[in-house]
């Protein structure tokens, strides 16, 4: 969790990780964990955040 919290800081995101199972759910988090640990010109962007589901 701390290590997911770490990256979440460094992104500027104020959400935090406090349960795997609840916080995992929407992929918020992931989406962000994953762009700020992606390299760089690999594809991954904060796009999917943006698309609202009907």
């Amino acid at each position: 969790m701390r290590w997911v919290n770490y990256h979440m800081e460094n992104a500027g995101v104020t959400r935090r990780l406090t349960n795997f199972t609840t916080d995992i759910n929407d992929s918020e988090i992931y989406t962000h964990l994953l762009h700020q640990i992606a390299p760089t010109g690999s594809g991954v962007s904060l796009y999917p955040l943006s698309v609202k589901v009907a």
